[in-house]
């Protein structure tokens, strides 16, 4: 809790907050939404195959609720973020996700001023095991609104991708947070059925 209220009061002016104990009830609300337009599973895809998980987005009243399982990383921290195209090509280091989700123009990185991209999220905590399950409130992103400057679906969807390092919160154009590792395309497609998520079954996180 120590951890979630240090990283709440830091990005407060962000619009990007983790998610505490006292947003239980509302997360337990949208994970029962039978619409499934309130919620989208999106795979991860690495070029290591040891690498993989999954990246759920639930649209919630004030924001999407973002909640990650990998596996398969490397320990410490690393980058976490929206970007721009929904595209993941392992051969081409996922270079073509583009850059950040950046729909208003914003400078990256709460460090570098008041306003941040849309894609920019708190860096993830990989544990000694190379797993990581955890979850942020991002409240400048959509999934359900078409008209919201944060809308995911938008004609080219986005991408949500897992760096090799941290985050700096402040280095232009995208916190120097390294390599991307893992990369997973946001669409309104149908998700993946579960019988074909082999890899994600294989290494799921442990309990």
């Amino acid at each position: 809790m120590r951890k979630h209220l240090i990283l709440f009061t830091a990005l407060a002016t962000l619009g990007v907050f983790t998610a505490t104990e006292s947003d239980a009830q509302g997360v337990q609300k949208a994970e029962g939404f039978s619409d499934e337009s309130m919620k989208k599973t999106v795979i991860l895809k690495s070029a290591a195959p040891e690498t993989g998980g999954e990246v759920n987005f639930i649209q919630m009243n004030d924001g999407v609720l973002v909640t990650v399982e990998a596996y398969g990383l490397e320990p410490g921290e690393h980058g976490f973020h929206i970007h721009e195209t929904a595209a993941c090509t392992p051969a081409g280091e996922f270079t073509d996700a583009g850059g950040h989700f950046n729909p208003e123009g914003h400078s990256h990185g709460h460090e570098a001023g008041e306003s941040t991209h849309a894609g920019d999220m708190p860096n993830i905590t990989v544990d000694l095991r190379g797993q990581v399950q955890t979850q942020v409130l991002n409240k400048q992103i959509s999934i359900t609104d078409p008209d919201h400057p944060g809308y995911l679906y938008d004609a080219d969807g986005s991408a949500v991708v897992i760096h090799a390092g941290a985050d700096d919160y402040k280095s232009q154009p995208s916190g120097e947070a390294g390599a991307r590792v893992a990369c997973g395309e946001i669409t309104e497609a149908p998700d993946q059925d579960a019988a074909d998520q082999d890899s994600v079954d294989q290494g799921t996180v442990d309990q």
